[in-house]
């Protein structure tokens, strides 16, 4: 299985998400406002703070994925070179 960066396979599901939710760190938040500041207040709109933890719960599953498709790449070039599951992940 050939996993690359456009790659739109799902790595996580809503309800991970959310039952991760509580994990979203006050940097994913800090993040979240930051992107904000640079997207919505671009526009002159006001930012709501429940929206900015919704967007740091989002931030935090995509770092999730992330984690998982760099596992999943590692397995693959495990697999690939005869090794089959790597002790390293």
């Amino acid at each position: 299985m050939s996993i690359d960066r456009y790659d739109a396979q799902q790595r996580i599901t809503p309800e991970e998400a959310a039952a991760y939710s509580h994990y979203a760190s006050r940097s994913e938040y800090d993040t979240a406002e930051a992107i904000a500041n640079a997207y919505i207040r671009a526009d002159g709109y006001t930012i709501n703070h429940r929206l900015l933890w919704m967007n740091a719960v989002i931030y935090h599953a995509g770092r999730i994925a992330g984690i998982r498709e760099e596992r999943a790449r590692r397995r693959a070039r495990a697999a690939a070179r005869g090794g089959g599951e790597s002790n390293r992940i």
